[in-house]
C-alpha cells in the first residue's frame, strides 16, 4: 500500500481532558482518494489527530479537498 494513514487513539481522564494514549495506523491505501475517504471516516474515533503519510516519498498529503 503506497499511502498510510496514521490516527490518534483518544483518552479521557476523569477530569473530562483529553489526551492521546498511542498513535496507530487506522488504515492503509493505494490512492490518495481513498486514503482522503478514510481520513474523513476514522476522523472523530481519532479524536481529529490524523495525518496520512505517502511511503514511496515519506512525505505527509495534505487532506483538505
Amino acid at each position: 500500500m503506497r499511502y498510510l494513514v496514521i490516527g490518534g487513539c483518544p483518552f479521557t481522564g476523569y477530569t473530562g481532558t483529553m489526551s492521546y494514549t498511542d498513535l496507530t495506523i487506522r488504515g492503509r491505501a493505494e490512492t490518495v482518494e481513498e486514503a482522503k475517504a478514510l481520513w474523513r471516516e476514522v476522523y472523530d474515533k481519532s479524536g481529529g489527530l490524523l495525518i496520512i503519510v505517502d511511503t514511496c516519498t515519506g512525505t505527509q498529503v495534505s487532506a483538505g479537498d
